[in-house]
């Protein structure tokens, strides 16, 4: 999604969609613990992060996720899937769904730590953050 600084053009679009996503808070940690549980399923997965695009559409019925949020949510699937083998880091992917969000920045920063910090200690180890 551009250079590592982020173009001004990269910002208003995040501006622009966080401001057509109605997803917040919990139904990105609801989608978190349903993508934990079906990464944790994958044999051959190591580390066992990586979720499948159903594994990802099934978890977005299960959260109750509006249509309009779901086909967005599948177009970033399909931005982070990087070899094109259908299946992501679902944190990296999860993360990527925080700047999305209708918040502050202070809110969506904060949002990205705790998708992160999935023993929920209130720090990301260095484990978590790699």
């Amino acid at each position: 999604m551009g250079n590592a600084n982020g173009s001004s053009s990269d910002r208003l679009a995040v501006a622009a969609l966080s401001q057509v996503i109605s997803s917040k808070r919990p139904e990105l940690m609801s989608l978190r613990a349903s993508l934990t549980l079906a990464a944790s399923k994958h044999e051959g997965s190591t580390p066992k992060v990586k979720c499948l695009r159903k594994d990802l559409e099934s978890a977005i019925k299960a959260c109750n996720i509006e249509e309009n949020d779901a086909e967005i949510f599948g177009k970033m699937f399909t931005l982070f899937d990087k070899t094109g083998g259908g299946k992501v880091d679902y944190r990296e992917l999860l993360c990527g769904f925080s700047p999305l969000v209708n918040e502050t920045l202070h809110d969506r920063l904060l949002l990205a730590f705790e998708l992160v910090d999935e023993q929920g200690k209130g720090f990301v180890t260095k484990i978590e953050m790699r």
